[in-house]
């Protein structure tokens, strides 16, 4: 999942990692506020990879289009026997 800060001047962005779709982040709030975005179930290959944030508008209320994107979050996952 991607965390980050939601807030008035956030715009709207479409995330990728390795070129395949994440979660779409929605920026905007009338506050900034700490956000954790939806998690994606992804198995990652240990070495680099490439994350692209693409901005896709921002909603009418919203004052900008920025993104404070903090943290790209790996959580464990079972995988069975």
């Amino acid at each position: 999942r991607v965390d980050g800060i939601q807030g008035p001047d956030e715009g709207d962005y479409a995330l990728e990692l390795d070129g395949e779709s994440l979660a779409e982040w929605n920026g905007y709030a009338e506050r900034a506020t700490p956000m954790h975005g939806n998690a994606v179930a992804r198995t990652l290959t240990s070495g680099r990879h490439a994350m692209v944030a693409r901005c896709v508008g921002r909603s009418d209320a919203s004052g900008g289009y920025d993104a404070e994107l903090d943290a790209l979050v790996g959580e464990a996952r079972d995988t069975g026997p």
